[in-house]
């Protein structure tokens, strides 16, 4: 079972957490969570004086805002709250969400970057297994890292930001679109043993062609990608489940947990143990 699925199977209540990183509350805002709003949630009017960002995974609605702007809501829109626009969201059909907030003046920096979007209230973005883990990994390291750590918090909200924005303005591209299911391909199952080509091959890619393909688009290997997929995973686990180093490895596919220790303390600069106590002490 996916990440998504699992979500969308064992949800019973909201959960989030809220942190700042300074006292201006509209600044320094880091925030994430996973909530499910019913038909009853009605009509809900909003001005954020921050940035706010959700992912719809199950659900229908719609938006509108004052400056006349509508759209039709369902999986796979990411509906930005943006600073000081006032706006409507309505749940037509009972919806589960995950959102992140940030502050108001890094968002209008990302935007000024090319970034992020401060134009398009509503992202269509797709469902992705990469992204939804990303949503859970920010959402259990707020609840859990200290505030001396909460900066790589900050990193992943942004990383999170930035990369719906950039899979919604790469919609028209059949290239990307075909690297990003890939993507997902090889988010999943993370404790099966099975090669890269296996994997290509059984769900109808031409090894070859979709290696290259993936590598011009995303900039990396898809072996190289699905380790870093563990090693993220790798990242939720540490934080928030009572597993030792070796069970960890097992579960994400390593037979030897000498390699994945290797592989994580390259990437992170920290050995597994070490990164469980800088987070959850």
């Amino acid at each position: 079972m996916n990440c998504i699925e699992n979500i969308l199977k064992n949800i019973t209540v909201t959960t989030t957490a809220h942190r700042t990183l300074c006292n201006h509350v509209d600044n320094g805002i880091l925030s994430a969570g996973l909530i499910y709003k019913n038909v009853s949630s009605g009509k809900e009017q909003h001005t954020f004086t921050y940035y706010g960002g959700l992912l719809i995974l199950r659900g229908t609605g719609r938006y509108f805002d004052e400056n006349g702007y509508e759209k039709a809501l369902y999986p796979g829109c990411f509906v930005q709250r943006l600073p000081g626009v006032r706006h409507t969201t309505i749940v037509d059909e009972d919806w589960v969400e995950v959102y992140v907030c940030i502050g108001r003046t890094l968002f209008e920096a990302l935007a000024e970057l090319g970034l992020a979007d401060n134009q398009k209230p509503v992202l269509e973005v797709g469902l992705f297994e990469h992204i939804t883990d990303k949503f859970v990994l920010l959402l259990n390291g707020l609840k859990t890292c200290s505030q001396e750590n909460l900066n790589q918090m900050m990193v992943l909200a942004q990383s999170l930001i930035v990369s719906l924005t950039a899979m919604d303005k790469n919609n028209n591209d059949k290239g990307m679109k075909t690297a990003m299911q890939v993507c997902d391909l090889l988010s999943q199952n993370l404790s099966s043993k099975r090669t890269i080509r296996e994997i290509l091959e059984q769900n109808g890619y031409g090894y070859e062609k979709t290696r290259k393909l993936f590598k011009e688009k995303m900039n990396i290997s898809p072996g190289e990608y699905r380790i870093s997929r563990r090693l993220d995973l790798a990242k939720e686990y540490l934080i928030s489940k009572d597993m030792t180093i070796e069970e960890i490895a097992d579960a994400l596919g390593y037979c030897d947990p000498f390699v994945f220790s290797k592989q994580f303390a390259k990437k992170y600069k920290l050995a597994p143990s070490k990164y469980r106590k800088l987070f959850t002490t």
